[in-house]
This record gives C-alpha cells, structure tokens and sequence, in this order.
C-alpha cells in the first residue's frame, strides 16, 4: 500500500493499493482509478489529488471532483502546462524549481528555487490566509501571497530610483554603483562610457556629489518618451539606448526632478537653489533662488501641482509661481508647518498635497492655507514616500513599515484603516529609500530600499486584517505552554521578581508589537503600552497570581486587541515580601513609643533629683540648667525624626535586606542618643555627659550614613580628622555640631540642582581649643531665604536656633563656645565653624 488521506469531510479514507487509488467509507471499499502508476498526493482546500506517472519525468495530476479525476496540471522535463484552473491558490516543484498558481488562473508564476526537502505538492491546507506554509526537511516554509516580489540580495547594489523607459524597460540607477538596464527576465549593468560624458571627466563637484554614478531621486518619463535621469552632476537624458547630458553652470546637482507639462519643463531640487531646464534642445535653464531658510541647505523635495505651482521643501517648505516670480513661505516659525522639516512632497490622483517630516505625516489644508498633521500616530523616524495605488488607497512609508491607508474612508468619515506590510508579511526591504517610489505603465510599485529593490503589483494586494495572537513564552526564563498556556506556573521558592517575555504571532505581525498588562487583585489598570516584550514584577506576596496581558499592531490599532493570561503561584521569604514594609512600620512605631516613654520616666527622675538638692544660693543656676537640659530633651526627638525619616525613604524604595539593616543601624543609633541624653545631678552631672570626640564622629558618621539615604545622590560627605589631633584627648557637648550638619543638608544641599558636597573637618588649635569647620556647596543662605519666603510652608531651622539658645546657656554655666557662620568666598555655599575652649 502506498499513499493514505483522510477527507475529513465525508469521513472517507484514500489510499494507492498496487499502483491504483482506492476509498474506504463506512466498511466499503471502491476503486477510483485503474492500476496505471496512479498515487494520492494530497487533499488540499476540500478537494483530493492524485497523480499518474505517464513514463520518465512525465506526471499528470488531478482533482478529484464528483468521484472522477480531472486533469489541471502535466509537468515534463523541459517544463509544464496546465490545463484546467483550481478556486485556491497552489505550488508546485518542477525541475526544482517553485512555481505559484493564482487561484482561477491557468498561468503558474516562478518563485525560485524549491525549499529543502520539499515535496513536489505538499503544503499545509489554508482556505483563508495570505501565506502559504509548506512543510520541509528544516521545518514550516511560508510562501507569501501579499502581491510583493523582491530581487535577491546584492543583484540591485544600491537602488535610489527607479524610471521604465518608452521600450518597457526599467532603469535602476544605483548611487555609486551605475545604471542597470531590466528587461523583465534579463539584468544588465549599463557601461559607464555609454552615458559619463569625457566633458565632465575633469569636473570637481560639490561636496555633497563626489563623482559619477551620483542618482538621486525621482527620475520620470517624459510625454515625448524620453527619461530624465536626476544625477550629483546635472541632468542626463535617456530614449533608445541615446544619452544626453545637461548641466550649464557649476552648481547644478539634482537631487531631485519633477514635470511641468504645461510648460514642457523638468523642475530639480537643488543645493541652496531650484533650477528649470526646457525639456526641449537647447534645454534653456532658469535659476528659482528664494531668501528663506530653505534655500541655506540642500532642497530636499520639489513637486509640480496639478495648477502649475511648484512646491520645495527641506528647512521649511516653498511655494513658487513661476507666472508672478513670487514665492510663499511655510515654517514652523510662522505656524504654518507641525514640523520643522519635510523630506518628501506628494501630489495625490486629487490634487491634494502630502508632505511627510520626522515621525509625522501632514497634509495641506487650502482654506486655512497651512500644512496640518494627520494622525497621533508616530511614525519611525522619518516619513519616507507617498505613493497613491488605487483610486481608493495611499500606500505610505515610514523607516520601518508600509502603510496602506484607506484614503476613500479616510476623507469621507475622518477614520484611519490602516494595513501594515514588513518583513513579517511579504515586504522584504529594510529602511524603504528616501522617495524610493515609482509607478509603472502597467500600474505596479516600484520601492526601493537598503536591502533589496521590491515591486508590489496592487491587484494582488491582501489588505485582509487579521488578529493577533498574544502568548506569554517564559516566566523567569522557563518556558510556558505553548499548546496550553493556562496552566498554573510554580515559580521557585525565593523568587520575588518575576520577569515574564510575552510575544505576538500572526501573518499581519508589525515590525514592533506594542504590549501592556495588568495584575489582577493588585494593579487593576492597564499599563502604559510598550514595545519591550518583557514584563517585570517587584515585591510579590505569597500566593496565586494573574497576569493579563495584551498586544496591538502599533498605535494605529487596526488590528483590535488580543489578550493572554498567565496564572502563577509565588514563595518568597517574608523580608522579601510587600507586607515587610508594613511590620517594619509597626516595629518602629512601637520603639518610638519606648524611647518616648524612657525619656518620660527620665525626665521625671531628673527634675525629682534637682528638686531634692535645691538650694536657695544655687537656684539662679539651677534654672539655667534646667533651661539647657530642657533645649536638650527637645533637640533628641527632632534628630530622630530625621534619621527615621532615611530609613523611611529606603523602606518606601523597596529594599527590603537593606532596610532590614538599617533597622538595626537606627536601633544603635537610638540607644546611644537615649544613653547621651541620661542627665545627672547639678552642674557637675552637666559636665559628665560631655562626651569624647571619638563617640560624636562616630555619630556623626552614622547620622550622615542615614540622610544620604533620605536624599539620594544628592551630595557626597568628607569627615577629615589630621594625625595630629587625638580625639580621645577632647570632650564636648553632646549633639553640638549635628543641628549644623543637618541644617546644611536640609536647608543648603537638598535644594541644589546638582550633586553637592559636605565637608567637615576639626582640627587643634594653638590655644589648645577645638574648631569644627562644617562647610557645604549648597545654594547658600540669601537663596534659602528666599525660598523660605516664597514657600507657604515655615522652613525656619528648628535645630540651628535651639543650638545657639542652648550654646548661649552653656556659656553662662562656664563653657567657652563660639560659634560663627559666614558664605563661602568661591561658588555659593555656606561655612559653620564652632570653636569649642577647654580651661
């Protein structure tokens, strides 16, 4: 037995039992064929076929219609020939050679050589769709079906235009590389002697044309038959293999070239000028030389309307009368562009006027006289040409994508229907060229590209939308169902951010899909769109999850929305969790609460004991101790404040380990604030709670350590300590130069455009005193003024004046402190010094 279908339809099994094709059905079996060298092949679009081999290299095949076989396909050594038409479309191999036969045709059209391990008619069985997939040795082959054909690489090097001469032969002209002559079958490359005159050999041009070869854009055929070729040089003139060569004057590069029938005129975009040559002998030129901004630079675009005004545009756009010599002009400055420069003009099959700038396409508005931008829809980069296709479509070219819009519904009803074209879905150039448009006698595109020269032919154009499909394909690099995707994912324990690659599939796949999500329970609305295909969650809590997500084709939106859902389940360590934040909280609330109430019992016991030891002659300073411990049991909740507040910030940045530690840095750091603020008895007891030196820069440091992570990059901190001076040889105050440190923070550096810098420095002095210089490249202090000024809010330093008042104190009771504050003399900034004296 050899070759077995099923006909799903009618339930009926095919099969070739000794050269001869036979049906199963039910329990019976009937015989379709006689046993000459018959085989079933395929079943394809609802209907069987079958082959016969005739002898060596001769086979016939056949459809199956009403149980008999009829012939539509004979394929022989030396070629082929159909006989019938099929209602779908159909390839085939002969000679190892692919063929494409249109549906309701009986002429096959040549793809080129046959894909690896191909059988001769074996394609997958697609009723609607605009690519064929064809099974191979190296897996599925799509043929596509969307109307476009591309050279292969490399045998057109460097197309920039593209013009069919009155023969029906297409010129290629080549930047750098020539001109080659296309006859539809055959490809030559047009010798540089047969056109490069030997008068122009000698000739330097501008530096935006360094040599022959130099095409630009827009070459066309006249009403006489000749091609008027744009070249860095001037003009060349082409009919029947004849050239002429036009250029009179020394700056005559073309860059691009339009008709002006009426006047029988080429009209050519040039460098800081437009010129005209007469398209008859002796090719009489005029000059067209504006004083706008355009005519600085090179003119990127001219076009001739339909009422015989010619239009340029580059740095702005030119409107040119050449009956009145008067010129019109459109700029961004004076309102009448979106944009600052348009690269391609187009006149469509109506008269209107389209321009295409950096990621914009615009249209002229007669009655309002100015150019306005047609869709919120970004283009990449740069709109590139215009072409119109057929009466109802306009087929558009960004760097990127084609576009082909609906230009009928779009003037009737304002609605943009768009269908796009890529290298997904039969479109194979990358970058289509500047202006890289040309329209053939018989109605075909022309587009040129930096990769391969295309040409799409509009009546076998699939402008069909079809939907996108969204998949998401891994969840931290372990891959997702694909045949079925809701299934639960288990995610390792430990794992709390989960990265999630989603992707789209379809035939109307667009060079960038867009993508936005939403977790349900957790984030209910959908993101922003975006075309990064990855996903990213932070801080997830144990338990299941769902993830929503969906995909369109760009922001145009024709294609609708498809929407793929992952469900997963997520383990994590409880500081890794979102609800670490909020015991952190607590945990800090509740060791708030314990200092405040030690500071109570403190403060209780304090005032017991002075009550005790009260006397008449020593109560005047009793009172001013009692004022300075007062100032004291202020200043150590304001300080704790701001270190609670860094650590805050970071819980609030989500790092959780961090915040972990920090948590324990705050817990020290408090303790030794409560230990430093334990008050003895009288002004002795005062003294014995001056600390070492040591134990201030200790925290010190920490205190900085904190407010760097509350202000983020904001500055960077220098504490300079010289061998000399041995900080265990000096005692001070407690908390005396903090209030400083923090009020250069706050006040100076946290409002500083850029990143600052807080220096602190002590150092011995010849008198044995200590000095602690505190200085910051802040805004200084007439800007914090002002600010503290304009704002509704009191910016007054609560710690600063609670030091001098306790510094004034402290000085009654005997100490020596001295404490001066001036501006830095170079860059803004301010400079605190304190000297501290010991007797």
């Amino acid at each position: 037995m050899g070759g077995l279908r099923y006909y799903a339809k009618s339930n009926t099994y095919f099969f070739t039992v000794d050269q001869q094709v036979v049906s199963y059905h039910s329990g019976r079996v009937k015989e379709i064929t006689d046993n000459q060298g018959w085989n079933v092949t395929a079943i394809i679009h609802d209907e069987v076929h079958l082959s016969k081999t005739i002898s060596a290299g001769i086979v016939q095949h056949y459809a199956l219609r009403e149980g008999k076989p009829v012939p539509f396909l004979r394929t022989e050594t030396d070629g082929f020939v159909i006989s019938n038409a099929l209602d779908y479309p159909y390839v085939f191999i002969n000679q190892e050679t692919l063929y494409y036969l249109p549906a309701h045709s009986t002429v096959a059209e040549r793809v080129g050589e046959s894909p690896p391990g191909m059988p001769p008619v074996g394609f997958l069985n697609q009723t609607k769709s605009s690519m064929l997939w064809i099974p191979t040795e190296k897996g599925l082959w799509g043929l596509m079906l969307t109307g476009f054909k591309n050279f292969k690489d490399g045998e057109v090097p460097n197309p920039w235009s593209v013009v069919e001469d009155s023969e029906g032969k297409y010129l290629f002209l080549n930047y750098w590389k020539g001109v080659q002559e296309y006859d539809g079958k055959n490809l030559r490359f047009i010798p540089q002697r047969n056109y490069y005159p030997k008068a122009v050999a000698s000739y330097k041009p501008l530096e935006i044309s360094p040599g022959p070869d130099n095409w630009y854009f827009r070459a066309f055929r006249d009403q006489d038959g000749y091609c008027w070729l744009p070249e860095g040089t001037g003009l060349y003139r082409y009919k029947n293999g004849a050239w002429d060569f036009i250029r009179k004057g020394m700056n005559n590069l073309a860059f691009t070239i339009a008709e002006d029938v009426g006047r029988r005129k080429v009209v050519v975009a040039s460098y800081q000028h437009a010129f005209t040559v007469d398209i008859d002998p002796p090719f009489r030129t005029d000059s067209i030389r504006g004083k706008s901004l355009l005519f600085e630079g090179l003119l990127l675009c001219g076009v001739v309307s339909p009422s015989g005004k010619y239009w340029f545009s580059g740095r702005g756009v030119e409107r040119y009368d050449s009956d009145t010599k008067k010129f019109t002009s459109y700029t961004f400055e004076n309102k009448k562009l979106p944009v600052k420069s348009f690269y391609m003009l187009y006149f469509d099959w109506n008269g209107t006027l389209w321009a295409g700038g950096k990621e914009a396409l615009c249209r002229y508005n007669p009655k309002k006289d100015s150019f306005e931008k047609m869709f919120d829809f970004k283009f990449h980069q740069l709109v590139q040409f215009a072409e119109q296709i057929d009466v109802d479509r306009l087929l558009i070219a960004d760097m990127k994508n084609l576009y082909v819009l609906n230009l009928k519904k779009f003037n009737a009803t304002g609605k943009v229907d768009i269908k796009t074209f890529n290298h997904h879905n039969g479109f194979m150039g990358m970058e289509p060229g500047q202006l890289g448009s040309y329209r053939d006698s018989k109605g075909r595109i022309w587009i040129t590209s930096g990769s391969v020269l295309s040409v799409l032919d509009p009546t076998k154009l699939d402008l069909t939308t079809r939907p996108l499909r969204t998949f998401v394909t891994s969840v931290n690099k372990r891959g997702v169902s694909f045949t079925h995707p809701d299934e639960l994912v288990e995610v390792p324990e430990g794992e709390s951010i989960i990265n999630v690659k989603v992707e789209t599939l379809g035939e109307d796949k667009p060079y960038n899909s867009q993508f936005s999500y939403r977790l349900e329970g957790e984030m209910d609305d959908w993101t922003d769109w975006q075309e990064q295909p990855l996903i990213t969650l932070n801080n997830l809590s144990n338990g299941l999850h769902t993830l929503r997500v969906r995909s369109r084709s760009g922001d145009f939106n024709a294609h609708g929305e498809s929407i793929a859902t992952l469900h997963f389940r997520t383990k994590v360590a409880i500081w890794k969790s979102p609800d670490f934040y909020l015991y952190a909280v607590i945990v800090a609330l509740a060791l708030l609460t314990a200092l405040a109430m030690l500071g109570a019992i403190s403060q209780r016991r304090k005032r017991k004991l002075l009550q005790q030891q009260n006397r008449l002659e020593e109560r005047e300073r009793s009172m001013q101790l009692l004022q300075a411990q007062t100032i004291q049991s202020q200043m150590n909740p304001h300080f704790t404040s701001n270190v609670l507040a860094a650590i805050q910030n970071q819980i609030l940045n989500h790092e959780s380990e961090r915040a972990s530690d920090n948590l324990v840095k705050m817990a020290r750091l408090t303790r030794a604030y409560l230990d430093d603020s334990l008050l003895g008895q009288g002004e002795q007891a005062f003294r014995t709670r001056d600390i070492p030196l040591t134990r201030e820069i200790k925290l010190l440091r920490m205190y900085v350590e904190l407010m760097q992570l509350q202000y983020l990059d904001r500055f960077d901190f220098t504490l300079e300590v010289p061998p000399s001076l041995d900080p265990e040889m000096y005692k001070i105050p407690q908390f005396l130069i903090q209030p400083f440190v923090e009020n250069a923070i706050v006040h100076g550096l946290h409002h500083h455009q850029e990143r600052g810098h807080l220096r602190v420095a002590f150092r011995a002095l010849p008198d044995e005193a200590l000095l602690c210089r505190i200085e910051d490249d802040g805004i200084g202090r007439e800007a914090v003024r002002r600010i503290q000024n304009q704002s509704h809010k009191e910016y007054a330093s609560v710690s600063t004046n609670l030091s001098q008042q306790r510094v004034a104190l402290l000085n009654q009771l005997g100490y020596d402190i001295a404490i001066d504050i001036e501006d830095r003399k170079v860059g803004t900034g301010t400079v605190v010094s304190t000297r501290v004296g010991f007797s």
